[in-house]
């Protein structure tokens, strides 16, 4: 949706008219909005298909839980209104929920204390998308097992030798298990390394700083550009797709709307480039 406005602004600028995409793999609008319907609704009716947040109205992401409403006409969902019958869940309404597109985040479910319907290890009758584990244990347990010229080392803390000589210049200590930037110590020091409890060690790991550049100028100073490409995977495809591209800038520490609140030219948006 992003993509449309942006289309519709440039091509009342001269030079900019025609058509832009953030696509990839020979996808257009159509093609990829049928691709991402299988991959968040799959084969079922959409009613039957929740997106699943903490009181979804307040997420700072509503504006995507509203489009998914608009494209797809999937309802947000907070999981506490949930009804839990057997190994089965249902709305409040009645309606039986088969799908959940899973936008729960943990450390927000444990900081409010709140008490669900179901256990996200009960073998509940229902069908993930994305099952939680995918961003748990791929996007982070995963990290210091990755070893790839582009991908930044890390090393669990348990697993820590010593202190490396640059810690405090080239490394950030971070949980592994935590959101939005939660808890990443962007200036570590030797203390802070020291103050991990031993039983606690396991849960994190120490890895090599990202410098970005401002490469972007704003009227009033630099903004630093990530792009992500994102891969979307429907239950009928052996392996991720890599579909659409996904901007965040920033001009703090770190990325992210928590990390930014205070700074203008900041926040989501896309890449875009002509079509031909």
């Amino acid at each position: 949706m992003q993509r449309d406005v942006w289309v519709d602004t440039l091509r009342q600028l001269e030079g900019f008219e025609g058509d832009w995409s953030c696509w990839f793999s020979g996808y257009d609008r159509d093609s990829f909005l049928e691709l991402a319907r299988r991959t968040i609704v799959g084969d079922h009716d959409p009613r039957e298909v929740i997106l699943m947040d903490i009181d979804p109205p307040r997420q700072k992401t509503y504006p995507d839980f509203a489009a998914t409403k608009k494209l797809f006409d999937v309802d947000a969902v907070d999981p506490t209104q949930l009804v839990k019958r057997g190994n089965r869940l249902f709305r409040a309404d009645g309606t039986p929920v088969r799908r959940i597109y899973n936008r729960v985040v943990f450390d927000e479910l444990l900081k409010k204390g709140l008490e669900l319907p179901f256990d996200y290890r009960d073998a509940l009758d229902v069908e993930w998308a994305p099952h939680p584990n995918w961003y748990w244990v791929w996007s982070k347990y995963s990290l210091p097992f990755l070893d790839h010229p582009s991908v930044p080392r890390a090393t669990f803390v348990s697993d820590l030798d010593g202190v490396p000589d640059d810690f405090e210049s080239r490394y950030v200590l971070k949980p592994l298990f935590s959101f939005a930037g939660g808890g990443v110590n962007v200036e570590p020091t030797r203390a802070d390394l020291d103050a991990i409890p031993a039983d606690e060690r396991h849960a994190w790991c120490i890895q090599e700083k990202i410098e970005y550049e401002p490469a972007l100028q704003a009227p009033d100073g630099g903004v630093k550009v990530e792009i992500r490409m994102m891969f979307l995977r429907p239950d009928d495809e052996p392996k991720p797709i890599l579909s659409q591209n996904l901007v965040r800038l920033s001009r703090g520490k770190m990325l992210g709307v928590d990390f930014n609140k205070q700074f203008t030219w900041v926040g989501s948006t896309v890449a875009l480039s002509p079509t031909s």
